[in-house]
């Protein structure tokens, strides 16, 4: 019988930052471990990589999308409720807009006092 060809792999684990695999390999009987490193790095190639960059425009888009839809025709606060000598808007609105992506607005009335 002809053997076949092998792919030899050899990783270095560092004793503390590694020490939940270092575990987890020598709980796996001996002659086991080969099979079961296999089955999960086809596992793991089935999962989306964790350290794809996620685009933050789209994620404010879709956030700001949902408050728009699940906020419509509903008053979020009432006209009383910030002390009258703080401006909320120039006090958060920019950091609001940058957070939210910044939603449509009503045009505000501008009160004269």
């Amino acid at each position: 019988m002809k053997r076949r060809s092998t792919y030899r792999l050899t990783v270095r684990l560092d004793i503390e930052r590694d020490a939940d695999l270092i575990a987890w390999l020598g709980s796996v009987p001996p002659g086991s471990r080969s099979a079961l490193i296999r089955d999960t790095l086809r596992a793991g190639l089935r999962q989306p990589a964790r350290w794809e960059p996620v685009d933050i425009e789209e994620m404010r888009r879709v956030v700001a999308e949902e408050l728009a839809r699940a906020l419509a025709g509903r008053p979020v606060a009432s006209k009383t409720t910030a002390p009258a000598d703080v401006d909320i808007e120039a006090k958060y609105g920019a950091k609001l807009n940058r957070m939210l992506g910044g939603l449509a607005a009503e045009p505000r009335e501008e009160t004269q006092s």
